[in-house]
């Protein structure tokens, strides 16, 4: 298997050796070249919580007007579905007009939407979710890209950071849109949401100049670049840890409730249960910020499939509200590494001129993992039962830990 770097005749490109672990990758870079690690951080903050206010009041206001609940659920499910079509076009334009471009056209999105939630209507919602669909697809491949790029040694420290803010903005994005609803009603419930959007728009104005955008003599087409990523065994890696990351959120977003009510739990214990992944995903990014680096990165992989899958196969061994919340904390705990590591492989492997699309490309399979992980386990609960699917979900994310000494050393990654 040829390396990126044999593929593309970069010189940029990073080669993996063993005995060495995850670095920034960015040695090619200028030191200090416009770069800046806090105003990504806020806009990773303010965005999230636009986001989620976005993702908290959507669902409602369609209830409130009346609409079935199919709708709801096409309406609500419409932007996460765009990401998966659109998200490697994102990752394209932000390597060719450099991540501070693409971040502002997504935040200008993002704001352009706000007017069209405030109106009402069917019409105006689906033009509005559609502008909010557009921003996050291009919002996540130039965001991650950018912080990658960083100056220095510690992509586990900046990358632990910025998961930080992006769980912080989970945290504090809902409550915001509850508090501002239930005293201002929908319309100021927007009016908060476009504040949040104008103090993100203005935090992007503050990064640094854009990164190198496209390489002297850049790949004739997109499908060519996509080739050599599909034959890149760390960016394919990385795209199976994305994929499995994104599980607990699927459950949480599907089947995991459906459990916890049959259980006889009532909605604030549900609510609870499920704000364990959020806090904990946060616990466990800032302890990322200090000790990521010095982790092996089959550790990690151990640690975080590992983790992830015992939890989910362990939720239906229990009806009480502590020991179902434990295994959703475990959950978030176990799943930032993996997507910090995920990160880290694209960063090692993929010559900057190519990484927002490569980030893009993993970050797809994130999407997918959304979409079709809800279809499956469906289809798994439907022929037996809703305890069978969790056991089938769990028990392939332990064998996925299993197989990792054999999939790093597939993908020519260092274990330790």
């Amino acid at each position: 298997m040829r390396t990126w770097q044999e593929q593309s005749g970069s010189e940029q490109a990073p080669k993996l050796r063993k005995g060495r672990r995850f670095q920034s990758g960015t040695s090619g870079m200028r030191r200090g070249a416009g770069f800046a690690l806090g105003p990504i951080l806020v806009v990773a903050l303010l965005y999230n919580v636009s986001l989620t206010m976005v993702l908290t009041l959507v669902p409602l206001q369609l209830d409130d007007l009346g609409f079935s609940p199919a709708l709801v659920g096409l309406v609500v499910s419409y932007p996460a579905f765009m990401q998966i079509l659109l998200r490697i076009p994102g990752g394209l334009a932000a390597d060719r007009w450099g991540e501070r471009t693409v971040l502002i056209a997504s935040l200008l999105s993002m704001a352009a939407a706000g007017p069209l939630y405030v109106s009402g209507g069917l019409g105006p919602l689906v033009a509005a979710q559609t502008l909010s669909g557009f921003s996050r697809t291009i919002y996540w491949p130039a965001a991650q890209s950018y912080v990658t790029k960083l100056p220095g040694n510690d992509l586990g420290r900046k990358l632990g950071l910025f998961n930080t803010m992006v769980s912080l903005g989970t945290v504090f994005g809902p409550l915001l849109a509850g508090w501002a609803l239930a005293g201002l009603g929908y319309r100021g419930a927007y009016g908060a949401f476009a504040l949040t959007a104008a103090g993100c728009l203005a935090a992007v104005h503050a990064l640094g100049a854009p990164s190198p955008r496209s390489s002297p003599n850049p790949s004739p087409s997109l499908l060519r670049n996509l080739s050599r990523l599909a034959q890149c065994r760390p960016v394919v890696l990385a795209a199976l840890c994305r994929y499995a990351a994104a599980v607990p959120l699927a459950l949480l977003s599907s089947f995991l409730p459906v459990y916890l009510r049959q259980t006889g739990m009532g909605p604030t214990a549900i609510g609870a249960i499920t704000s364990m992944r959020g806090i904990f995903l946060l616990v466990a990014s800032l302890a990322c910020v200090g000790l990521f680096d010095r982790i092996p990165p089959l550790a990690t992989w151990l640690a975080g499939m590992g983790g992830v899958g015992a939890a989910v196969a362990a939720v239906p061994l229990f009806g009480e509200f502590l020991p179902i919340a434990i295994c959703a904390a475990l959950m978030g705990f176990c799943s930032a590494p993996l997507q910090i590591l995920a990160l880290a492989m694209v960063a090692r492997s993929v010559p900057l001129e190519q990484r927002s699309l490569a980030i893009a490309f993993t970050g797809t399979l994130w999407g997918i993992s959304l979409w079709l992980n809800p279809l499956l386990l469906g289809l798994v609960i439907q022929a037996t039962t809703i305890e069978a699917g969790f056991y089938a979900a769990g028990i392939g994310l332990i064998m996925l830990g299993w197989l990792g000494p054999r999939l790093l050393h597939w993908a020519a990654v260092s274990p330790g």
